[in-house]
């Protein structure tokens, strides 16, 4: 043998001696973590065929609908509030803009001349027809893909000590896209109507 065949099968009786060592110091947990897989597989089995052979697995599919204009409704649901939460996001910078001119000047801005909100290219985006300023705040006339004259209006109100504004967010886009209890994006109002 020579020197490097010796050190090899030195290597090899270290690392099947650890792996012994090994075995032995922690047996009891092995085996009773093969034990436990065992019974648990045994079982796992018994009930897959029992509910195999007496029909269960299929019980649950029945109940179904599969309908395509269910799933349609149910994504078109999703769509739209997904829609008006990109919408929300865009006006959010008009909400800074307002509360940053309401803290400066003390009131909101009466004219376009007093606040330009055209320079902050919401029309740009393919889901809002029109911008404005409202009397406390700023309305969104919003595209065909929310419903023929669908609004949207940030509207805010001082606190008790003019230290910050309450903003609330009205649309008269159907409740059922708005989603429900503390999830509702904005407060449905079917008497909005844009300017």
């Amino acid at each position: 043998m020579t020197g490097e065949q010796n050190l090899q099968s030195e290597v090899e009786v270290k690392q099947n001696s650890s792996v012994g060592n090994i075995a032995m110091s922690h047996g009891k947990e092995i085996v009773s973590a093969v034990v436990i897989g065992v019974i648990v597989t045994v079982i796992s089995t018994v009930i897959l065929n029992g509910r195999s052979s007496s029909g269960e697995e299929n019980l649950h599919y029945e109940n179904i609908d599969h309908s395509q204009q269910a799933m349609a409704k149910t994504n078109r649901v999703y769509f739209i509030r997904s829609q008006l939460s990109q919408v929300l996001a865009m006006v959010s910078t008009v909400k800074m803009h307002l509360t940053e001119y309401y803290m400066m000047e003390g009131s909101f801005p009466k004219t376009s001349k007093d606040f330009n909100i055209l320079h902050l290219d919401l029309n740009e985006s393919d889901l809002i027809d029109e911008s404005y300023l409202i009397e406390s705040g700023v309305g969104v006339s919003l595209s065909q893909k929310f419903g023929e004259d669908k609004s949207l209006f940030l509207i805010a109100s001082p606190s008790k000590n003019n230290a910050y504004l309450k903003w609330r967010c009205e649309t008269n886009i159907e409740p059922k896209f708005l989603g429900m209890g503390s999830r509702t994006i904005c407060e449905f109002n079917p008497e909005l109507q844009a300017l």
